[in-house]
């Protein structure tokens, strides 16, 4: 009975990667692709603290304006901290698309 389940766990595991194994070379188009794709996760993942830190002191930003011009000065300052681009994408990786850090704030 061991030996079964050590041969199942075992066909289970190696399974996928013999499959994967016997699968012909990736095209040309998806063979440039994936550096892209593996640069933009790796970009996201450490992208998205610092955009996220950049939102909240917006949207602490926005408190003061709310305080001292009203809310809709706080919208505007909100909506640029927190709007633009939260993932990192291939195309922006290839410089074919830009990064919005903040997005452009509409007059209040």
């Amino acid at each position: 009975m061991t030996q079964m389940m050590a041969l199942l766990i075992g066909l289970v595991l190696l399974g996928p990667a013999a499959t994967a194994w016997a699968q012909a070379a990736l095209p040309e188009g998806r063979a440039k692709q994936s550096p892209s794709s593996a640069a933009s996760i790796a970009a996201t993942v450490a992208y998205v603290p610092l955009k996220a830190a950049v939102c909240v002191l917006g949207g602490t930003a926005g408190l003061l304006g709310a305080i001292i011009d009203g809310p809709k000065s706080s919208r505007v300052i909100g909506n640029a901290a927190c709007g633009g681009t939260w993932v990192i994408t291939p195309e922006m990786v290839r410089s074919r698309e830009p990064i919005d850090v903040v997005a452009e704030a509409a007059a209040p």
